[in-house]
């Protein structure tokens, strides 16, 4: 059996050098965060109770204090640590996918031939799915159900940003980040960014008597487009 050569022209060394690069490197799937834009939510600003008891038949009384959304929504819990942090709630995303429908129906047939493949149209936008954490002043029941409520009565048509019934959220951005370096701070190198978005679902509450049980609900939301923005990662490529 031949002597291992790790030289530098060796194929190991080669690949070693990509993993070690920039646009080579392996990023870590867990290092990444939601920002959501709460500002353009103008009911979130407003008297949540006052609003959904004067929406909701018989004017049944939420109780949801300014205070508690002032709370919840502050950048302590929504954008903090030099915009790195996100939305704390957030524990999971399911990021939408790309489809083209196509089919070959274009009358030519004959024995085995397989007629070419015609595009068709784009398939209409997946929802994009976020999963969040109950917390003890529950971000989910006083925050994304209230706004999900709001948005069933006042519907999804555009409106000025200034009305009171702007109900969606200016983005929403799904942000990943990357190593750049030894005791350098993580950086983004790619984002998801959702444009007009509103919550369209929320999953059920399943409660237990276990005390090793995370409760956690997912939200859908949809949005008008999408975008990919690459970040960092075009100076770093050039600065690595």
């Amino acid at each position: 059996m031949a002597a291992f050569n790790g030289g530098l022209n060796s194929p190991y060394e080669y690949y070693l050098d990509i993993l070690g690069s920039w646009p080579g490197s392996i990023p870590p799937s867990f290092s990444w965060f939601v920002n959501i834009d709460f500002s353009s939510v103008n009911p979130l600003q407003q008297n949540l109770d006052k609003i959904l008891s004067n929406l909701e038949p018989n004017r049944i009384g939420w109780n949801i204090s300014k205070n508690t959304t002032k709370v919840l929504l502050d950048d302590k819990y929504q954008n903090a640590i030099d915009g790195l942090l996100g939305c704390v709630f957030a524990r999971s995303a399911l990021l939408p996918g790309e489809i083209i429908e196509f089919d070959r129906s274009n009358n030519l047939s004959y024995a085995g031939l397989q007629s070419p493949a015609t595009i068709n149209n784009r398939k209409s936008y997946e929802p994009l799915h976020l999963t969040f954490t109950e917390t003890t002043a529950s971000f989910i029941d006083l925050i994304l159900r209230p706004w999900l409520v709001a948005t069933s009565y006042y519907g999804l048509i555009a409106r000025s940003p200034s009305s009171s019934k702007h109900i969606k959220a200016r983005f929403i951005d799904v942000v990943q980040l990357a190593k750049t370096g030894q005791y350098s701070k993580m950086l983004p190198r790619k984002i998801y960014r959702f444009i007009n978005c509103a919550p369209v679902g929320l999953n059920g509450t399943d409660l237990k008597f276990d005390p090793g049980h995370l409760d956690e609900n997912q939200v859908q939301f949809i949005y008008d487009s999408y975008s990919i923005l690459e970040a960092n990662t075009s100076s770093l490529i050039t600065s690595l």
